[in-house]
């Protein structure tokens, strides 16, 4: 149970924690959560003791970024994201798909496949017209439903940060990417 919702099946689990199905009990609409991860949020806070609410901190903007997105483009976007990172269990709330970009891969015609790369392109340029960089591109990242293609997780890098070594060595880098000096999901980069 979280937060007038119930839990109804476990969707999997990524870098900061666990993804749930559940179901808001006043309607039976049903939706994503992502709750975060008790054990990271307590690493985060160790690795940067000076502020150790910056996790929290990041995770909100990420949700709050996603609000927006969906208000003002909800053709683009999901169009119902909740931040929860102030309660008992704290995380995320989601418009659910249940299937995404990375079951339809093989499956796809060229026309479907140039339509969901299009869009794709189309979320990640309102994003950097936002000064936003996206941390984690990869076809799980997109939920589909009825031939569109919806980003699903803010895992994002703002370009507050004035130059790629300064965003690399930050705290909130450490604290929400890998301290490999890697930004992004190695299987989807480039080589070089």
């Amino acid at each position: 149970y979280i937060n007038g919702f119930k839990v109804r099946d476990y969707l999997g689990s990524g870098g900061i924690g666990d993804v749930f199905l559940v179901e808001q009990e006043s309607t039976g609409a049903r939706f994503a959560y992502k709750e975060l991860s008790a054990e990271r949020v307590k690493l985060a806070s160790h690795q940067n003791p000076e502020d150790p609410g910056l996790f929290l901190a990041i995770m909100r903007k990420s949700a709050k970024l996603a609000f927006e997105c969906g208000q003002e483009h909800p053709d683009k976007f999901s169009n119902f994201i909740l931040d929860y990172t102030t309660s008992e269990r704290p995380g995320i709330l989601r418009q659910y798909f249940p299937e995404t970009l990375e079951d339809k891969i093989g499956n796809l015609s060229e026309d479907e496949t140039r339509s969901y790369f299009l869009q794709v392109a189309e979320q990640i340029k309102i994003l950097h017209n936002k000064d936003v960089v996206l941390a984690d591109i990869k076809p799980s990242q997109f939920g589909i439903n009825k031939g569109k293609a919806t980003l699903l997780d803010f895992d994002f890098y703002s370009a507050d940060f004035k130059d790629i070594s300064t965003m690399i060595h930050s705290a909130a880098f450490s604290l929400v990417g890998k301290k490999s000096g890697i930004l992004g999901n190695p299987r989807y980069m480039a080589p070089e």
